[in-house]
C-alpha cells in the first residue's frame, strides 16, 4: 500500500459497518475467508496495523460498497451521496426483479421530440444551462448505430470539458418510485473536447454514460425534476450499479409500469426498507 494510505479511516470505516449493520466481527471474518481473529487484531492495532490489498478489496466486496468509499469514505455518516444512490439502484434492481417497480420505456423518437419542445416535459434538458454553440458533430466520432437525433442544438460547457452534442444513444426509462415520485434513467452519449485543450490539436472523444432523475408530481413545471447523478467521471462502484440497473430494466423487455430532497427521500424509502427486513 502506498504511504498515502489512510490505515486509520479504513479500520475505523470497517469497524463502523460492522456495528451499523450489527454484525459479529467473526461472522465477516468467516463471509470474507479470513482465520478468526484476524479482523479483531486489525481493528485493535489502528493506524499501526497493515492490510493486503485483498482483505480491503474482499471487504469493500462484502460490504457491497467500492474500495475507494471504504478507504476514503465516511461510513460515520450511513448514507453519504455515492452510498445512497448505489444502495438506491440496488434497491431498485431488486423491486424491478420481483415485479414491485414498474417501468415505462421512453423512446429515443420520444426523447427528441421532447427537446423541440419550449417546455420539454423530460428532465435531461435540464442541466444544459451554460451553453456555447458548437460545430456540426463529428459523425466520425459516433458509433454505428447511436441515432443521429441530438439531445440538445448547443452543447454545455463543464469545469474540464465541452459537450459538442449530446445523443440518445438508447431508450430511456421511467419508473414507479413511490406514490408521488417517479425515477427517470436515461442512457446519453456526447462528443466531449477537453476544455484546456479546445484550441490545440487534441481530438474529441464520443463517450456514452448515464443520467438518472427523480420526478415529483406534487410539483409544478420544470421544478418536478430534481437532478439525481451522472455516471460520466464518477466513483466506479455507482458507475457500475447504474448500469446494472439500466441493464435490467431493459433486458426486462417488457412494456410495465442529489439535492437536498431526493437524498431525503431516498434515506427515508431505505430506513423504512431495512426496519421492516428487521420484523
Amino acid at each position: 500500500m502506498s504511504a498515502e494510505f489512510n490505515v486509520k479511516k479504513l479500520l475505523s470505516n470497517i469497524a463502523i459497518l460492522i456495528t451499523d449493520k450489527e454484525l459479529k466481527v467473526s461472522e465477516v471474518e468467516n463471509a470474507i475467508g479470513i482465520s478468526a481473529g484476524y479482523l479483531s487484531r486489525m481493528i485493535r492495532k489502528g493506524s499501526d496495523a497493515n492490510p493486503s490489498m485483498e482483505i480491503v478489496w474482499k471487504l469493500a466486496n462484502y460490504f457491497d460498497i467500492s474500495v475507494e468509499t471504504l478507504v476514503d469514505g465516511d461510513a460515520s455518516n450511513p448514507y453519504d451521496n455515492i452510498r445512497l444512490i448505489t444502495a438506491i439502484a440496488k434497491f431498485c434492481k431488486v423491486s424491478t426483479l420481483s415485479g414491485q417497480m414498474e417501468w415505462y420505456p421512453i423512446s429515443i423518437d420520444e426523447i427528441n421530440e421532447d427537446m423541440r419542445l419550449q417546455e420539454p416535459t423530460l428532465p435531461i434538458i435540464g442541466y444544459v444551462k451554460r451553453c456555447i454553440p458548437k460545430e456540426e458533430p463529428y459523425v466520425d466520432l459516433i458509433p454505428a448505430g447511436v441515432s443521429n437525433h441530438c439531445v440538445g442544438d448547443i452543447g454545455i460547457r463543464s469545469p474540464s470539458f465541452i459537450h459538442a452534442k449530446l445523443y440518445a444513444t438508447a431508450p430511456g426509462y421511467k419508473g414507479l418510485f413511490t406514490e408521488e415520485n417517479y425515477f427517470h434513467i436515461y442512457q446519453l452519449g456526447g462528443v466531449f473536447h477537453k476544455a484546456q485543450k479546445q484550441k490545440g490539436e487534441e481530438k474529441p472523444s464520443f463517450e456514452e454514460f448515464y443520467e438518472i432523475w427523480l420526478e415529483d408530481i406534487k410539483e409544478k413545471g420544470f421544478d418536478r425534476f430534481h437532478y439525481v447523478c451522472t455516471t460520466k467521471g464518477t466513483d466506479l462502484q455507482l458507475r457500475e450499479s447504474v448500469n446494472d440497473l439500466y441493464r435490467t430494466i431493459n433486458s426486462s423487455r417488457t412494456d410495465v409500469r442529489l439535492d437536498y430532497r431526493v437524498k431525503e427521500l431516498f434515506s427515508t424509502v431505505l430506513n423504512a426498507r431495512d426496519n421492516s427486513s428487521g420484523d
